[in-house]
């Protein structure tokens, strides 16, 4: 990367390093490619909002939403779940993925 800026820029190697390594140069065009770029359309409704009757609505109605992670995880985990998967599906259980402190490597003085 550094030989090309140096390239694009006139200027000599700084390194010898520099001198030996491929220039990038070769990846760019010499002249500019204008294209028009296609709109791509959302397939979804952006307005669309989950009914009042929704799994989990009175529920998360008296949960605070004003700060992060006030919300009780696990059930606002469970809501979204059944929001999206269905009202009757079941949550698959949560993993947890825990080490001993003497497990990292940086704790071995």
């Amino acid at each position: 990367m550094l030989k090309t800026i140096e390239q694009i820029l006139g200027l000599e190697s700084l390194t010898y390093f520099d001198d030996r390594v491929p220039t990038l140069l070769v990846d760019f065009r010499k002249k500019t490619v204008i294209r028009p770029r296609r709109c791509v359309l959302p397939q979804v409704s952006l307005d669309e909002v989950n009914p009042p009757d929704a799994s989990g609505v009175k529920e998360s109605a008296s949960w605070d939403f004003s700060q992060p992670d006030q919300a009780p995880e696990d059930d606002l985990n469970r809501v979204i779940w059944q929001s999206v998967k269905g009202s009757g599906s079941e949550l698959p259980p949560p993993i947890y993925n825990l080490r001993r402190a003497t497990e990292f490597p940086f704790n071995r003085w």
